[in-house]
């Protein structure tokens, strides 16, 4: 029997600007953390043990936070992942951090770029 594979989602360009993208968290005048976004593909697994599958592929927003020493909120990892729901708050400027509403200014460039190297951090399959 051949086994066929559900192709992977349709891009949503909703999320286009956030597939690499990397941002300064400000908590007033204050620079509480860098904020790095990627997107990726995230399968529902189903089925009994012997017989799973992944169906239902969707487009998901990650990211990860490092903070500024001494930022009173920092988790120890600074990880969460599937954070949808926070993208219409980075439309808005600002992401919403442990009931923190922290003010988002968008990098670009060579300093974009020198955040994702600073902490190794991408697409992974």
């Amino acid at each position: 029997m051949r086994r066929t594979q559900d192709p992977g989602p349709q891009p949503d360009p909703r999320l286009d600007r956030y597939r690499r993208a990397a941002a300064r968290l400000s908590d007033g005048d204050r620079l509480a953390a860098h904020l790095l976004t990627r997107v990726n593909e995230w399968w529902t697994t189903e089925g009994l043990w012997w017989r799973r599958r992944n169906v239902n592929p969707q487009e998901r927003v990650e990211w990860l936070l490092t903070f500024q020493p001494g930022f009173d909120l920092a988790h120890p990892d600074g990880w969460a992942d599937g954070v949808d729901a926070a993208v219409p708050d980075l439309d808005q400027g600002y992401f919403l951090y442990r009931g923190r509403r922290l003010r988002v200014v968008w990098l670009t460039g060579q300093e974009a770029e020198e955040q994702f190297t600073l902490n190794a951090w991408e697409r992974h399959d």
